[in-house]
């Protein structure tokens, strides 16, 4: 019996499985948890919590502007990622699907974010956020588009310009929506008709697509002119929404 407690001591040994073998050290999950924390403060206008998060730039904007905020969101889901982590300083990754209330709208968004952040006295804390454009994942290029999403698409397109700066928040989401609060030109007084031609699919996953979408502009008067734009659409919790819609061929092309 002595023999084999002995030999089994020295396995133990030789593989280092003994009480005094060092474990691994853990993972700073700290800049996650802030950041985490931050999302989930802010949506709810939890300033107070928000300003203890906050240091540098990041906290003189959100003093000077958190008053002007008039809307709150329910969030839906986050991703959140670090892209850079030291002793000191990090950069984490977020992107929110949420439901925003402002006054009686009330619709689902996406949001990107980056935000940077540094150590100081053993406590992280966010110094700087900036948005981003949503990135796409790894795509396919084959399926069908789903009927939600060509319909969605098709509505958008054909509505007159007034009624795309009226109607913006059914039909758009992300940068492609902020663009389209802040867009501050005037609408022509002839407003132009549309009309779908054809819609294909150049990429997709289980919530993201890139369509081709071919349309025909007319302006009355003129002779009708065919457009193709390139649209990236998102599924938010069931609802698919357009978050960038560039045109990639022109009339005059």
């Amino acid at each position: 019996m002595k023999k084999i407690v002995s030999v089994f001591l020295l396995a133990m040994l030789l593989t280092g499985c003994n009480n005094n073998t060092p474990l691994p050290p853990k993972k700073d999950n700290g800049p996650i948890n802030v950041v985490n924390k931050y999302i989930r403060s802010s949506s709810q206008g939890d300033w107070d919590m928000v300003l203890t998060l906050l240091a540098g730039e990041a906290l003189q904007q959100t003093r000077a502007n958190k008053d002007q905020v008039k809307n709150t969101q329910q969030i839906i889901s986050t991703d959140i990622n670090t892209g850079l982590q030291t002793d000191n300083f990090a950069i984490v990754n977020s992107q929110v699907i949420s439901t925003k209330n402002y006054g009686d709208l009330t619709y689902n968004d996406i949001a990107s974010y980056k935000f940077r952040l540094k150590k100081n006295t053993g406590q992280w804390f966010i110094y700087k956020v900036e948005g981003q454009r949503v990135k796409p994942p790894l795509l396919h290029n084959n399926g069908a588009i789903p009927r939600a999403a060509k319909k969605k698409l098709s509505e958008y397109i054909k509505l007159p310009l007034v009624q795309k700066r009226e109607k913006d928040y059914q039909y758009l989401a992300g940068q492609a929506l902020q663009d389209s609060l802040e867009y501050k030109g005037n609408t022509p007084k002839e407003q132009p008709k549309t009309n779908v031609l054809d819609i294909d699919l150049l990429g997709s996953s289980d919530n993201y697509l890139i369509l081709k979408a071919t349309y025909s502009v007319e302006i009355a008067g003129y002779k009708p002119v065919t457009m193709t734009a390139i649209v990236d659409m998102v599924d938010l919790a069931g609802e698919w929404k357009i978050i960038r819609l560039d045109i990639a061929q022109a009339a005059s092309e």
